[in-house]
């Protein structure tokens, strides 16, 4: 009995900064996307498919069906990245209606227990920390490394090293993944950390793309595109031999557009499809993403123009399988649109920006299906488009339509009000418990007392909730050692600890006994010129 035989499977494939202009079926006349161009055109293609404007609130919305803010995800680090477990996600909605789970790839929705993908439904996981490869965030031994070649990777909370490159790496995990439970239902969430920065894979590729007329750094994204693409008819492959292609719905999409500063030799940004904008940005070209399905739908496909959200694609999924959608979701079936019914008239909100807490208006959007507000700056009455007739984002119409802008307007500050009531974007404090230990604080997660940042020289803290009381070993890493004499401080619920510094040393350990409750952590070097901050700090209990 195969898996055919029984529930629908789900494989999502989200990629990092790959732009809506990257496919060839969007207009792309270097790369070569025939994969994908394939699945556009054999199912289903979402032409107005929303999806950031950056990494970890994009990954929020589609794995909870809920905007990012509500699961107080509000920016991609300095700990601002950690998805609370207020909400449920897919994996964890599909595991308890039977379903088998694996994540491969990109998390960058927390770190430690209990906000890692092992504890947020996925029963398999191989991934790497923090927001990308070689990252302050990531595994020590990536760091400084910046390589996509043979990196240290997490399998089910153990780390090791694995030969390869990244994006094959994963595909191949997915692979084996859905091999072992080809008799059973099952979820594979595929996240490729490509096509982001470093523009590193197979030199050949590259110059293939080189060949064909991509110049500067476009050779080289191409080129991981190109690879991209073919993981992806790797996949395809599997289940089309497999006897699962009729039984697995696939979603291929991004979080957001593409990566600014990458250019092609003259120093002009990549080809977006017209579209205004990059990563970062709520215009068109920052948040309109590929989105394209493959299966068993209820109609015979094709293009859809209508605005969709990230946050559509739980509701969606759960629909199929007839498992209940909860009630919070803010996402919306998407089901009828495929049977050809149309959705029922809404406007969806997409916004983000650097610091601790949004504030009102600032990079914001509301869209509906005839016209779109943009506010970029806070307190203004922000700018009107017709983006289904000017996707360039070229002509304001807020003079022309004030009712339609006040419509937006309105809308808007009525959901940034009902998303920002639950927890005032509270920062989502780190577990210190023996089930998460050892633990392993980074500046991913650090808060910052200041100016954003994650060198040695930013001051910082980190937020903890110890839930396991007690004596802790408390080891203090830093990359930047202190390069005179002074003093190594730690300050930690409501206790201080130092001793004098050596010149060079750049590891210290300090004894420390955590009261219950919500603290702070803060360690810092310090002589008479200057000062730093750890690369890591190491929780742990002190051996008896």
């Amino acid at each position: 009995m195969t898996s055919s035989d029984n529930k629908l499977n789900f494989l999502i494939v989200i990629c990092d900064d790959l732009a809506f202009g990257d496919l060839s079926m969007h207009g792309n006349r270097v790369c070569r996307t025939p994969h994908l161009d394939g699945m556009g055109d054999a199912g289903i293609s979402l032409g107005r498919h929303l999806a950031g404007p950056l990494c970890s609130p994009s990954r929020a919305c589609l794995l909870t069906g809920r905007y990012n803010y509500r699961t107080r995800v509000v920016d991609t680090y300095c700990g601002r990245s950690v998805m609370d477990s207020t909400g449920t996600t897919l994996a964890q909605h599909l595991r308890q209606a039977g379903y088998a789970t694996g994540c491969f790839g990109k998390w960058h929705l927390g770190d430690t227990h209990p906000h890692r993908p092992e504890d947020r439904g996925f029963d398999e996981t191989l991934w790497h920390l923090g927001g990308g490869i070689g990252q302050p965030g990531d595994h020590p031994d990536n760091y400084g490394r910046e390589s996509y070649f043979d990196p240290v990777l997490c399998r089910n909370g153990a780390f090791e090293r694995i030969d390869g490159y990244c994006t094959d790496i994963f595909t191949n995990e997915a692979l084996g993944f859905i091999n072992r439970h080809h008799a059973e239902p099952w979820f594979a969430y595929v996240a490729f950390n490509a096509p982001h920065t470093p523009l590193q894979v197979d030199p050949e590729a590259t110059a293939a793309c080189a060949a064909r007329g991509a110049t500067g750094d476009l050779a080289s994204l191409y080129a991981m595109v190109e690879n991209i693409d073919s993981n992806v008819g790797r996949l395809l492959a599997a289940l089309d031999a497999g006897g699962l292609r009729e039984n697995t719905v696939v979603v291929f999409t991004s979080d957001h557009g593409p990566c600014p500063g990458v250019r092609d030799g003259e120093g002009q940004p990549r080809f977006n499809a017209g579209l205004r904008g990059e990563k970062g940005s709520v215009y068109e070209g920052g948040i309109r993403v590929p989105c394209l399905w493959s299966g068993p739908f209820p109609s015979a496909g094709g293009a859809f123009q209508e605005p969709t959200h990230a946050i559509d694609i739980v509701p969606t999924l759960l629909g199929m399988v007839g498992v209940e959608a909860p009630q919070d979701l803010d996402g919306a079936s998407l089901l009828p649109l495929f049977r050809g019914n149309g959705l029922e008239p809404r406007t969806v909100f997409l916004q983000w920006h650097r610091g601790d807490k949004p504030a009102p208006r600032r990079n914001a959007t509301a869209v509906s299906a005839h016209r779109k507000w943009v506010s970029i700056s806070e307190g203004s009455t922000g700018e009107l488009y017709d983006v289904a007739n000017d996707p360039g984002e070229s002509r304001n119409l807020a003079s022309v339509d004030p009712e339609g802008l006040d419509q937006l307007v309105k809308a808007y500050d009525a959901w940034f009000l009902d998303v920002s009531r639950p927890h005032a974007f509270a920062p989502v404090p780190i577990v210190v418990s023996d089930k998460a230990l050892p633990l392993r604080l980074t500046r991913q997660d650090w808060r910052v007392e200041g100016a954003d940042g994650w060198d040695s020289r930013t001051k910082a803290h980190w937020v903890l909730d110890v839930r396991s009381p007690g004596v802790f070993n408390v080891a203090l890493h830093f990359d930047e050692p202190p390069p005179a004499r002074g003093t190594v401080s730690l300050e930690c619920g409501g206790f201080s600890f130092a001793q004098e510094s050596d010149p060079g040393r750049g590891d210290y350990e300090f004894l420390a006994e955590l009261p219950s409750g919500e603290t702070t952590l803060r360690a810092r070097w310090q002589t008479d010129f200057s000062e730093g901050s750890p690369f890591a700090v190491e929780i742990t209990r002190p051996l008896s």
